[in-house]
């Protein structure tokens, strides 16, 4: 019996020469995939016209290999906070998840290969996903929207490297901007909330409920 778990990281030319009679099928194929050395999904390297006052500012992911649409690149976890920080993800209306994981160097772009996946709740260890939004080759700067998870940014945000265009938060946006990103399928449930509260005049209604406390920044 075929049984593999390994993920498809090696090219036709290199499945031939390694197991030829194995791709006249399909579960011949997705063994003849384990049978290839694992190569990661990502390399880090440094952009050295990017400069701050945070460490690793200017850090980029870059994609190692073929990352197939809907791969999870980045499986990521982190403390709760009430504030947002340098490396932080919005998962809820006043909740924000320090990304402890290679995730907190991905790149925004107005038009991003990635998106944040959430998952609130407790069979999961990693409840956010930066999931391909497509295929992405070697070479590409691994992106998100910032704005499609993030309300309103600390200060005034940054400036997209790529577009020269301010990133502020889903706040910000314009309203052909936010549909565009709603029909994308790319909002999650606490801006969604937000957003509606906002056009209603209304409070947005009880914080989603994380497995895992939220605790006061402190920076």
């Amino acid at each position: 019996d075929f049984s593999c778990t390994s993920a498809s990281v090696c090219d036709g030319a290199a499945m031939r020469r390694v197991a030829p009679a194995a791709l006249k099928w399909s579960r011949g194929a997705a063994c003849a995939r384990s049978i290839c050395t694992h190569v990661p999904a990502y390399t880090l390297v440094n952009d050295p016209r990017q400069s701050g006052v945070h460490e690793g500012t200017g850090t980029k992911s870059i994609a190692a290999r073929l990352i197939n649409v809907n791969e999870i690149v980045f499986p990521e976890r982190g403390a709760l906070f009430d504030a947002p920080g340098m490396h932080t993800i919005q998962v809820g209306i006043g909740t924000h998840m320090e990304v402890s994981g290679d995730g907190r160097w991905t790149a925004h772009s107005f038009e991003p290969n990635c998106r944040v996946r959430l998952i609130a709740d407790d069979t999961h260890t990693h409840p956010i996903h930066f999931v391909a939004m497509r295929d992405i080759h070697i070479g590409e700067v691994l992106s998100i929207d910032y704005t499609a998870c993030e309300w309103e940014m600390t200060g005034y945000g940054f400036i997209c490297e790529a577009s020269g265009k301010p990133v502020r938060g889903f706040k910000h946006r314009t309203e052909e901007e936010r549909t565009a990103l709603l029909c994308a399928g790319l909002l999650p449930e606490h801006i969604l909330r937000l957003w509606l509260a906002e056009k209603l005049g209304c409070s947005p209604g009880v914080e989603l409920d994380w497995p895992i406390e939220t605790a006061p920044r402190v920076d």
